[in-house]
């Protein structure tokens, strides 16, 4: 495993030789999907949709839909025509939620209201939700084999319910349907960090231990190699790549 400690993630995306989004386009996805506040994870997954041309997308835990838009962006970038990005998320594309985040209130200019995460899409081109296929319920059911009718995928970010048992069942189905050389994206993933106090070292861990544990268990199976990128102290993403006879 390739740790990278924390550091900017322009210098993370330079570090793996990824292309950049464009930086007006990108802060307008963090006001309007993000309420200003964190984004990193937008940026690397556009970065790597677009270096490795992947073209089947799939977004586990829609939210508002910025992780979903960086991609689509990148296919768009791409010029990948037949691309999608199959999103899946508990809460309905068009049910009035509450979205904005509390800690961020002054910057979210959706703070206070209810709005549709259609609503939400409004101030974005429409050829990028064109090529976002928004499903509704939980991803357990929704990638079962008896459901899943879509075909294989290239490229996947996992990012629902941070549980174990529930990363894990996501891990196990977008493996079945990940095509040879695909990578699979998991946020919230943090290995935990040492902390200096009182001229003692301590180790704290992750405020998500569940994902830590799924990506180890996958990197046992001999089958991924993987590198994981500490963005903050308790914030971090792991990026799996399926093994080919060559690596």
């Amino acid at each position: 495993m390739i740790r990278i400690e924390k550091i900017d993630i322009e210098s993370v995306l330079r570090y793996l030789e990824l292309p950049l989004l464009d930086r007006e386009w990108y802060e307008k996805a963090r006001h309007y999907l993000r309420g200003g506040d964190g984004g990193e994870h937008g940026l690397l997954l556009y970065g790597l949709v677009r270096k490795y041309n992947f073209a089947k997308i799939l977004d586990i835990g829609t939210a508002r839909g910025f992780s979903a838009m960086c991609v689509a962006k990148a296919l768009e970038d791409n010029h990948e025509e037949h691309g999608f990005v199959f999103t899946i998320d508990v809460i309905p594309h068009d049910q009035p939620y509450e979205w904005y985040g509390r800690k961020n209130l002054a910057s979210d200019p959706y703070a206070g209201k209810k709005l549709t995460r259609r609503q939400l899409l409004e101030p974005f081109e429409n050829s990028l939700k064109r090529k976002i296929i928004f499903k509704t319920g939980r991803s357990s059911k929704a990638l079962s084999p008896h459901n899943w009718k879509s075909g294989n995928v290239d490229f996947a970010f996992i990012d629902g319910e941070h549980l174990y048992s529930v990363v894990k069942e996501d891990f196990e189905l977008v493996k079945r349907i990940l095509n040879p050389g695909g990578i699979i994206v998991f946020d919230d993933y943090h290995p935990g960090y040492t902390n200096f106090c009182m001229g003692v070292y301590e180790l704290r861990r992750t405020k998500f231990p569940g994902v830590r544990r799924v990506v180890e268990e996958a990197l046992a199976e001999g089958n991924w190699i993987s590198t994981a990128l500490t963005i903050e102290r308790e914030y971090g993403l792991a990026i799996l790549k399926t093994l080919t006879p060559s690596e």
